[in-house]
């Protein structure tokens, strides 16, 4: 009794480490509380939703669709730098930089596809469900941090 073999301490490292991670894990229950508060709208192949150097405090994440991610070039010729799609899970995401920066779009968002289905999460409607769910905070900025990780690497 209360002898630990190096097999239950490192399963209970394991399960402690597991808590600390699910704490900070934005659940689908928590995608919907904050999708609740957002607006969906319907884009058409090559509509403009997000443009180059517009100032805004919201986060778009793909419902439906794929959207593609520009940059003006010199000479006015546009570059496409990605493209974000809905089975990317919550993590079709864009405009969490000038979001969390508060700054200006560095590059335009068109919708790539008809019928693209665009959630519009306003900076405003986070604020209040963070104060209705303190506990949500902090699991959605990590999110946010960690979609910004992977997308450098």
């Amino acid at each position: 009794v209360g002898i630990e073999t190096k097999d239950s301490s490192s399963s209970l490292i394991q399960k402690k480490e597991s808590k600390e991670v699910d704490k900070f894990e934005l659940k689908p229950e928590h995608w919907d509380l904050i999708i609740k508060g957002a607006k969906c709208i319907t884009y058409q192949k090559d509509e403009l939703i997000v443009k180059e150097g517009e100032s805004f405090q919201r986060i778009f994440q793909i419902a439906k669709g794929v959207c593609r991610v520009e940059k003006k070039l010199e000479g006015g010729k546009k570059q496409v730098l990605a493209r974000i799609r809905s089975d990317d899970g919550p993590g079709g995401i864009f405009g969490e930089i000038s979001f969390l920066e508060n700054k200006p779009a560095s590059a335009s968002v068109v919708a790539d596809v008809n019928d693209a289905e665009i959630y519009v999460i306003e900076g405003y409607f986070l604020d209040i469900l963070f104060e209705h769910y303190p506990h949500l905070s902090g699991r959605f900025y990590h999110y946010l941090a960690l979609l910004l990780s992977k997308r450098l690497n």
